[in-house]
């Protein structure tokens, strides 16, 4: 070796001293320093920034001196890059908004209600049970702290603390999570964090996972109270997160609870009384303003038998409100004792007895509201101005109750439900726990029946002509191999879809009002009805863990240790009536509105519904859009100059501007072929969340929607105007890609999630626009067009239509295109607005 190479290797070794310094003094000092501030705050930023200068200006002289790369770079630089990748997803401000504080965690909202800290010097988990106790000291002592929260945060309070209480699980699972926070919050203890969930004792965090629900209520504690799970620099995100969290928990709270108590009960064994089910996490029609306090002008005095008119009362009581459906089975108008306007008979009941039958409520009431003694029937305008608050009627009702008059009992329902819980119990916890494996066999042959919610059976070859009949589809659920059948009439009715999303925990009762009760007597609300079979269900046909249980050490765990038996020979191996109601629950589209309600989502969910007058006047109130209503016009009108025969364009331009862009959302089955030439005969309305094809099997999917934290339209979109014939003209576009346009940009090159419309309906992940618009038939072009922006996601359409004719190359004639699908795209700012002329069939 010369002095010159001598040299060159002890350089080399001096560096590599150097960077190693750098390395030991990162992860001692600069890292520890990192995690004591959050995120990307200023502090975070300062010290992080510092670091990786001191790297780069070492990495320059390594390149410069042809030195080699140390083993561990590749690595911290893989760290660096996925941070630095984060900063994408960093919220513009960090304060929080008054919106902001109705969505977070409950740990911030009890230091924001004392005014201080509670964290200290104390570990993570030390301090979310610090804030737990106050929390629940303040709600015993001021009862305004309760009322004040949002009503997701009320939701999830309220199961937490039936978990806590082992109110409808085995005591022994709620004692083991506790005393694994315990564990994890001593002093000293060397915390670890697993799937975002603490422990410091892995023998105690495997026994938290024993049961699914278990688990489930684990992590939602410690996301709502343990300060690691939140940093306000990723709000957005963060909330996000804590939405599906709590939605989950919901869930899985709702299943548990029906399924422990139908357990307890045939195993004759008492369990707590945890008050009224908790069904959903979102207020009401959450997209309506407020509710404020007002009365109907009528009410029913059911002792009086008469209606009255409330401002004569002198009081504002309470009331029930009744839903139910006549309209369809209307006969002529006949006088009724007490109503002073005719009422309308029908063949479904008889409206005389109608008063005797209110009475029969129960617990009971003094006042009820119901359409038929509460509207004047003599469309006077009055009845319009009724009709007109409908969300305020139902809002302020003490309670609702589905009155479904073509149902008979709930035997065989509650012989279903028995089987789904015991299912749900055995699905989700290790063996041991619950007796679950003989029951499911016992329970099985009586579950057979089939539910009194399908209430008209339909012979098979009746059944597939009705299929076939594309003008008047009917609701068909599989009894058996020669039958099919109908779901009952309440759930078929337009105007009864708006009440069940106006007042979403109604009780369901049958013909002589008996409420469909779990097996310790407490009503099922409609919410928690159709959230026990959606989750029931998805346990076995999207595979989700059969069986979860724990082995060993920490690191030998996952967050689901499971023998997969979610197949779907499986789910057919399931008795006739709980998978009935599980395929109810689907055709109903109930699954979806209950999950995640959007107007949007109403309005397509619309699309299944009946109604024998104007569509319009049975949903508006519930989607807010009522400024358009003329009743006397619309009554006079009647069915005429309605856009593809359903609404008034008066009304879906008025929806269009209140609903924004996701109004253009809408997903549909596609049809097997596009006829480019005729866009305007053959695919007319692509653009409608609704269509002319109404019923159970209507084209339009009500499919459930992302989350949207603080939704910003893309400015183009404005512009947009429906017509008359179901086409929206479009003067402005924001396109983020064309197969027409020679030079690639970057919204070409970035994934997306594509949902494509043609010949059925087709996801695509992480496919690039250049992929779909290769699968294009020649002479066709395709356009990605954005719709509106939300934490960091952006959605938009895709859109066909025939190619240019190269003699309009230089000229604008209009151009006819068809939506054929949706997208969502990440991590990109929208697209300039550019002039175009588009009529989208």
């Amino acid at each position: 070796m010369t002095s010159a190479q001598e040299r060159s290797h002890t350089d080399e070794a001096a560096f590599r001293s150097r960077f190693l310094s750098w390395k030991q003094q990162f992860d001692g000092r600069t890292r520890p320093a990192l995690d004591t501030e959050d995120l990307f705050s200023t502090p975070w930023e300062r010290l992080w920034d510092q670091a990786w200068a001191e790297y780069d200006e070492l990495e320059r002289i390594r390149n410069a001196s042809g030195f080699g790369k140390l083993t561990w770079q590749d690595g911290m630089e893989e760290n660096r890059r996925v941070t630095d990748g984060l900063k994408k997803n960093k919220s513009k401000s960090p304060s929080l908004t008054v919106h902001d504080w109705t969505q977070v965690p409950l740990g911030l909202v009890i230091e924001r209600y004392l005014g201080a800290s509670i964290r200290k010097e104390q570990s993570d988990v030390a301090t979310a049970l610090r804030r737990w106790k106050f929390f629940r000291q303040v709600i015993a002592d001021d009862s305004s702290f309760e009322r004040s929260l949002s009503f997701s945060q009320r939701a999830s309070w309220t199961i937490l603390t039936h978990w806590w209480s082992a109110a409808y699980q085995d005591a022994s699972l709620s004692n083991t999570s506790k005393a694994s926070l315990k564990a994890a919050s001593s002093p000293g203890a060397k915390v670890k964090y697993f799937f975002d969930e603490p422990h410091e004792d892995a023998e105690k965090f495997a026994e938290v996972r024993k049961s699914i629900y278990n688990s489930t209520m684990y992590h939602l504690f410690n996301i709502e109270f343990n300060p690691y799970l939140w940093n306000t620099y990723f709000k957005e995100l963060q909330v996000i997160f804590l939405r599906h969290a709590r939605l989950c928990a919901i869930q899985h709270a709702t299943a548990q609870r029906l399924a422990y108590r139908s357990y307890m009960k045939i195993r004759g064994l008492p369990t707590q009384n945890a008050g009224l089910y908790t069904g959903s996490m979102d207020k009401p029609c959450p997209w309506l303003p407020k509710v404020r306090k007002e009365m109907p002008y009528y009410l029913w005095d059911v002792e009086q038998k008469r209606t009255v008119v409330v401002s004569e009362l002198g009081i504002e009581p309470e009331y029930c409100c009744v839903s139910h459906t006549w309209g369809r089975w209307r006969k002529r108008d006949v006088p009724v004792e007490g109503v002073p306007w005719l009422v309308p008979q029908n063949e479904r009941f008889d409206v005389e007895k109608l008063p005797e039958h209110l009475q029969q409520i129960c617990p009971r009431v003094s006042f009820v509201w119901i359409d038929l003694f509460c509207i004047p029937q003599d469309g006077s305008s009055k009845a319009d101005e009724e009709i007109n608050r409908q969300a305020l009627i139902f809002q302020n009702a003490s309670r609702c109750i589905a009155w479904i008059n073509d149902v008979v009992g709930w035997t065989s329902t509650m012989k279903s439900l028995d089987w789904l819980g015991v299912c749900y119990l055995h699905a989700t916890t290790c063996p041991g726990i619950y007796e679950t494996h003989e029951l499911l066999e016992s329970l099985h042959e009586e579950a057979m029946t089939p539910s009194e919610l399908l209430t008209r059976e339909i012979e098979l070859a009746e059944g597939e002509k009705l299929l076939l009949d594309s003008e008047h589809p009917r609701p068909v659920v599989w009894i058996n191999p020669r039958k099919l059948a109908e779901p009952a009439c309440w759930f078929s009715s337009l105007w009864t879809l708006q009440e069940t999303m106006l007042c979403p925990n109604m009780t369901f009762v049958d013909r002589h009002w008996t409420p469909l009760e779990d097996r310790f007597r407490s009503p099922i609300p409609l919410d928690a009805f159709f959230n026990f079979i959606n989750t029931v269900e998805n346990l076995w046909y999207d595979s989700t863990p059969y069986k979860v249980w724990t082995e060993g050490p920490v690191k030998s765990f996952s967050k689901s240790k499971v023998a997969s038996h979610a197949k779907e020979e499986e789910y057919s191996q399931w008795p006739d009536g709980p998978r009935q109601l599980v395929e109810f629950c689907m055709v109903t589209r109930m699954d979806n509105l209950v999950e995640s309600p959007s107007s949007i989502g109403l309005l397509m969910a619309a699309n299944t519904r009946q109604s024998t007058g104007s569509r319009a006047p049975a949903i508006m109130s519930a989607l807010g859009i009522t400024d358009w209503y003329l009743p006397n016009q619309t009554r006079n009108n009647g069915n005429a100059h309605l856009v593809l025969n359903c609404y008034p364009l008066s009304f879906l331009k008025e929806a269009a501007a209140k609903m924004g862009a996701a109004f253009y959302e809408s997903a549909a089955r596609g049809r097997e072929t596009i006829d480019y030439n005729n866009l305007d005969r053959s695919q007319r309305g692509s653009m409608m969340p609704f269509s002319a094809e109404s019923g159970w099997f209507s084209s339009i999917t009500a499919i459930t929607t992302f989350y949207r934290y603080s939704p910003e339209d893309h400015p183009a979109v404005k512009a947009w105007s429906i017509g008359q014939d179901g086409s929206v003209e479009i003067t402005l576009a924001g396109i983020m890609a064309s197969s027409e346009s020679p030079n690639p940009n970057p919204y070409e090159n970035t994934p997306m999630t594509a949902h494509v419309m043609k010949k059925g309906f087709t996801n695509k992940s992480d496919v690039l626009f250049a992929d779909l618009a290769k699968e294009l038939p020649k002479g066709v072009c395709m356009y990605a067009v954005s719709l509106l922006k939300d934490s960091q996601r952006q959605y938009g359409l895709l859109l066909e239509g025939r190619v240019r004719r190269r003699k309009f190359m230089f000229s604008s004639p209009t151009r006819r295109l068809v939506k054929v699908g949706t997208f969502l795209i990440s991590n990109l700012d929208f697209p300039p607005s550019t002039k175009v002329s588009w009529v989208v069939w």
